[in-house]
C-alpha cells in the first residue's frame, strides 16, 4: 500500500480524498500505479536499430558493430531496451542525483517489463548468477543507496527465478565517467573493481551484470575484466539504457 494510503488509513481520512493520495507518474503527475503512466511509458526510447551485441545505437539494426567485430569488449552480450534520451535521461538523472526514487522505481519497472518480455520470447539467456555494478562504499554514503543493487531487487520481483549476489567491490573510488573521452573512461575504471575473495569459489562459469546507463561500456568492460580474472567464463550485461 502507497504511503499515503496508510497514513489516510490510520487517521481515517474520508474516501473524497483518495484521488488526492492514489500514486502519481513520476513525469507529468497524473494517477498511476507502475511509477510511470501509459502516456508517458509510451514515449520512452526504445533501443530497436541497435548492435545486436552490444546494443550501440545505430540507424539500422544489425548482428555486430564494428567496434565489436575488433573484440573490443570483454562483454558476450549487451542488452539495453531503451536509448538514453528524453525522458529516460531524466528519470534517471533525477534518480541518482537527488535520490528521487520514485523515479527510481519508474525506470526499475519499465526496465524490469522489458526483460521479462524478452526473457519470454527468448531472446535473452538467464545466467546463474546476476551481479549489480557496486558503487564504492564513499558513494554510498554520500547518496545513501545503491542503483544497481535497487534495479537487482526490482528485476527480482519481476522475474523470481533470477539469482542474485554481489561478489564485485569497487576497490577504487573514481570520479564520474560524465564528459570524459573514451580513453581516459578506460583509464578512469581501470583496475576499479576486484572480486571478494570470500566468494570467488562460488561464482559461476557464466554471470550477468545489471546497470543503469552504458555510455562507451569501459565501466561494465573493467567488471567482466575482474571477473574473467576470478574464473569467469561468459559476462553477459543487461542495463537500462544504451548512450
Amino acid at each position: 500500500m502507497h504511503f499515503f494510503q496508510q497514513l489516510a488509513q490510520a487517521f481515517s481520512v474520508p474516501g473524497w480524498l483518495d484521488p488526492l493520495l492514489a500514486p502519481r507518474c513520476a513525469l507529468c503527475g497524473v494517477s498511476a500505479s507502475g511509477g510511470v503512466c501509459l502516456h508517458c511509458s509510451a514515449e520512452f526510447p526504445r533501443n530497436i536499430a541497435c548492435c545486436g551485441q552490444c546494443s550501440q545505437p545505430l540507424p539500422k539494426a544489425v548482428s555486430r558493430c564494428g567496434r565489436c567485430l575488433q573484440k573490443r569488449l570483454l562483454i558476450h552480450q549487451l542488452y539495453a531496451p531503451f536509448r538514453y534520451q528524453h525522458p529516460i535521461d531524466l528519470l534517471i538523472v533525477r534518480f541518482k542525483k537527488t535520490a528521487n526514487l520514485a523515479c527510481g522505481q519508474a525506470i526499475a519497472q519499465s526496465f524490469a517489463q522489458a526483460i521479462d518480455a524478452q526473457l519470454r520470447c527468448r531472446k535473452l539467456e538467464v545466467a546463474p548468477l546476476f551481479i549489480p555494478v557496486p558503487a564504492h562504499p564513499n558513494r554510498l554514503r554520500k547518496r545513501g543507496f545503491d542503483p544497481a543493487w535497487l534495479l537487482c531487487r526490482q528485476l527480482k520481483k519481476q522475474v523470481p527465478s533470477l539469482n542474485i549476489a554481489r561478489p564485485l567491490l569497487r576497490v577504487r573510488d573514481t570520479p564520474s565517467q560524465g564528459g570524459l573521452s573514451r580513453a581516459k573512461r578506460q583509464v578512469n575504471v581501470r583496475a576499479a573493481f576486484v572480486v571478494d575473495p570470500r566468494q570467488r569459489t562460488a561464482l559461476p562459469d557464466y554471470v550477468t551484470l545489471i546497470d543503469d546507463v552504458a555510455t562507451t561500456a569501459s565501466t561494465l568492460n573493467a567488471c567482466a575484466l575482474a571477473l574473467r580474472r576470478a574464473g569467469v567464463k561468459r559476462v553477459d550485461a543487461w542495463v537500462i539504457a544504451r548512450a
